[in-house]
This record gives C-alpha cells, sequence and structure tokens, in this order.
C-alpha cells in the first residue's frame, strides 16, 4: 500500500512546477504589456510645433528609437492596439501626429 506515496509526490511536484511556470509567464507577459501600453503617454507628450530634436528626446526616453531623416519625414511606432505617426516639416517641426487602432488578426484576409 505504500506504492501511492511515490505517486502523490510526483503529482504534487507537476503541480508545483506547472504553477510556478503559469505563474512566471503571467509575470514575463504582464512586463511586455505594460512596457508597450505606456506608449500613449509618449505619443500626448509630442505636441505640433515641436521640433525634431525635442521628439526624439522624448521617443528616445520611452524607449521608442526612430529615425526621420528619411525622405518622408516622418516617425511610426506603435504599440498592442495602434499605430502612432508624426509628420515632420522640412524645416523639422512636427506638423501632423495621429494614431489609427490596429485591425485584429480575425479579420486580416488570409
Amino acid at each position: 500500500m505504500n506504492d501511492t506515496r511515490p505517486k502523490r509526490r510526483i503529482v504534487k511536484a507537476l503541480c508545483y512546477g506547472f504553477t510556478i511556470g503559469i505563474s512566471l509567464a503571467i509575470v514575463l507577459i504582464f512586463v511586455e504589456v505594460t512596457a508597450h501600453a505606456s506608449r500613449r503617454s509618449v505619443f500626448d507628450g509630442i505636441g505640433l510645433g515641436m521640433s525634431e530634436a525635442s521628439v526624439k528626446q522624448i521617443l528616445h526616453q520611452g524607449g521608442i528609437i526612430c529615425d526621420a531623416s528619411m525622405p518622408e519625414h516622418r516617425c511610426a511606432f506603435d504599440d498592442l492596439w495602434k499605430v502612432y505617426e508624426v509628420r515632420f516639416s522640412e524645416q523639422g517641426l512636427v506638423v501632423r501626429k495621429h494614431f489609427a487602432y490596429k485591425t485584429p488578426v480575425i479579420f486580416h484576409r488570409l
């Protein structure tokens, strides 16, 4: 009748391992989500007429790298739900900023 003790220990160890693994995964996912969710506050910190250097500094502080030296003079970045875009004039001032919600993957055509 002592055969059930080792089985219980194994089941108990598996349950603890599963619980610890799920807990760790939840923590890691939460850290990733909060890092992306905070990009709205970075976008809100950018104002029209602001210089490109100031915008790059704000984006850098928010962990966003953007090279606006492209011919389009724009910077685009995203988070989990939105795509943000900031456009600059040839003089290097913000002339437009907008965001759009991402289309859920279930609505994409295959």
